[in-house]
């Protein structure tokens, strides 16, 4: 029997995780080749986790596909120009169009002139609310704030307003038509939103915020190619008689000692 000793370096990252549906592995694989019989080999499982004292600068790998799109703590978008205003008139246009000569597509095509007018609608009462997430990036442990700016374009009262620390396991199977993504929360906590008097009018400007703490044992943010690990900040808005508003801004979640807290 011989035995080798050898050592390697801890890779930055990902750290392990064992949640469903997404699980994150590590493995140390040792393969000798032997003269005239099929090389032998060998594996063991280990544990990656995070370095005590880890700082949020050092180096941490997130995953092949990092950083993700839309992570900038922000949910701010351009305002529609009057070409995507033109646009949604000839859509709508062409709906009516289908609707009159082939009545089948009609069924493909309403869902998405549904989400647009729907859109319209919530952007009509509520504005464009501006959601923002400070810092865009913390450690386990760490608290966020998430500020929203309401500047509505009529009177709206709200029956419900919340927002909602999320942790999803975002998975891609397949590709082109056949791909299907499923969102599953890994972790999940809702805390209420309170506007003064309960109603916002027009032409005012209304601002709320609310604090939310990370789990320390909650997952790190991880971009895979077909697997993903992401946090985000949701506001949501029950408004009676007409559509809820929701919308969400995304922040990055590492190993390190959240800043002010070590």
């Amino acid at each position: 029997e011989h035995a080798y000793e050898f050592a390697i370096v801890a890779p930055p990252g990902p750290l392990s995780l064992t949640s469903v549906p997404l699980s994150l592995d590590w493995h140390v694989v040792a393969q000798a080749e032997q003269t005239g019989a099929p090389p032998a080999s060998a594996e063991a499982g280990f544990v990656l986790a995070a370095r005590p004292g880890t700082s949020l600068t050092d180096p941490f790998y997130f995953g092949p596909q990092h950083p993700p799109k839309g992570v900038s703590g922000s949910n701010q978008r351009e305002e529609m120009s009057l070409g995507s205003m033109f646009v949604i008139v000839v859509f709508a246009l062409s709906v009516v169009s289908v609707a009159l000569t082939h009545p089948v597509l009609l069924l493909l095509v309403a869902p998405v002139g549904l989400a647009l007018l729907t859109d319209r609608m919530v952007r009509g009462k509520i504005g464009r609310p501006e959601l923002r997430v400070t810092p865009p990036m913390t450690g386990r442990g760490g608290t966020i704030e998430l500020v929203i700016v309401f500047e509505p374009s009529g009177r709206v009262r709200c029956d419900e307003l919340y927002a909602e620390l999320r942790a999803d396991a975002v998975v891609t199977a397949g590709y082109g038509k056949s791909e299907r993504v499923t969102r599953s929360p890994v972790y999940t906590q809702r805390l209420p939103l309170r506007i003064a008097g309960g109603v916002m009018r027009r032409g005012r400007r209304y601002e709320t915020k609310v604090r939310f703490v990370v789990p320390e044992d909650g997952p790190c943010t991880f971009s895979g190619v077909s697997n993903r690990i992401e946090w985000v900040v949701a506001a949501y808005a029950s408004i009676p008689r007409w559509p809820d508003w929701s919308d969400r801004c995304a922040f990055v979640v590492r190993p390190g000692e959240p800043a002010g807290e070590a």
